[in-house]
């Protein structure tokens, strides 16, 4: 008896895959997975994800894309971090706050200080969050609590010092991280054909560490913060692309802003880094900068804290070389 249920159930899946394959032309090694599927579920045969679903998160700390356009060349790694973002993609909508970031002067995500402007501040990695916000890995659109904010109030600093900014606040990295700089190129581009006087480009980031201990998390904020005046604030550093074709001028560039950074706050800045197969889009102007302030152990608070004196070094750096 149990035989004939058995041989009835096989055939009448046959019966039902052969509609099943007839109406959505599906190949015969499709359809022979098919049958065993139903047939023998113990047996399961997988069909292979794509390359793209499998990959979508994953990182490579020293790959460059191939492009054969120069312009389209761009690195896909976590600028400066060991943790690779899990991207919270779950709401996109940003929160009615406050925050300097989310002020209604942003026009198309474009606030621009006054006309002609020297310096441009944008976000490769706008999706990146501090420690008030562990979403994602760090990683979100939590905006008041990322660099996007950051980048907002250095705006707001250098523009009290008298200097003129475009800041930028589009997500390069949400809801996917890989590519993020071949998109920010775009956004330089475009920036760039806008406003011709643009001079200075900072792109603005925060380092980051995999933290999931608390000894991790407190080491890793030991060595990104500093005291001034009483007060914790989060380290600044540089990082240069050694494959940039101007890379030794930028590296000057850092190392000089950073030399005269510890000259006015001793231990305010951390070691410059340089990345061997990276660009980062520096080659896209004479001073690019990427800054990172703080990382993913630091409060927004102590990051918010360091962007007075950030301010005042960039002004104070440029106008000592006559800008």
């Amino acid at each position: 008896m149990r035989k004939k249920v058995a041989s009835l159930g096989i055939v009448t899946c046959v019966i039902c895959g052969l509609f099943f394959k007839t109406s959505y032309a599906l190949s015969e090694d499709e359809f022979l997975k098919f049958l065993i599927n139903t047939s023998y579920p113990e047996t399961k045969v997988d069909t292979p994800k794509s390359e793209n679903e499998k990959g979508a998160r994953k990182i490579d700390n020293e790959s460059e894309n191939k492009s054969t356009n120069k312009d389209d060349e761009f690195v896909k790694m976590y600028v400066g971090e060991e943790n690779v973002p899990k991207v919270d993609d779950s709401s996109n909508n940003e929160k009615t706050t406050e925050a300097a970031s989310t002020s209604s002067k942003y026009v198309d995500n474009v606030l621009v200080t006054k006309d002609q402007p020297q310096i441009l501040i944008y976000h490769t990695h706008g999706g990146e969050t501090y420690v008030n916000s562990p979403t994602g890995n760090y990683h979100s659109y939590d905006k008041e609590n990322a660099t996007l904010e950051i980048g907002a109030l250095l705006t707001q600093e250098l523009a009290k010092r008298g200097r003129s900014v475009v800041h930028n606040t589009t997500y390069h990295d949400m809801p996917e991280f890989t590519g993020a700089y071949s998109r920010s190129l775009k956004t330089i581009e475009t920036m760039q054909e806008k406003y011709k006087s643009i001079d200075v480009i900072i792109d603005l980031h925060r380092d980051g560490r995999d933290i999931t201990t608390e000894k991790a998390k407190k080491d890793f904020h030991d060595a990104c913060t500093t005291k001034i005046n009483g007060e914790n604030v989060a380290k600044f550093l540089f990082v240069v692309g050694e494959k940039s074709e101007n890379y030794s001028s930028n590296l000057q560039l850092a190392k000089e802003i950073t030399a005269f950074a510890e000259s006015k706050y001793p231990g305010i800045t951390r070691p410059v880094v340089k990345k061997p197969k990276a660009k980062f889009n520096q080659y896209k102007s004479d001073k690019p900068l990427l800054l990172e302030v703080g990382g993913n152990a630091n409060t927004k608070e102590e990051a918010q804290a360091s962007v007075k004196y950030i301010g005042e070094v960039i002004d104070e750096f440029l106008k000592q070389k006559g800008m």
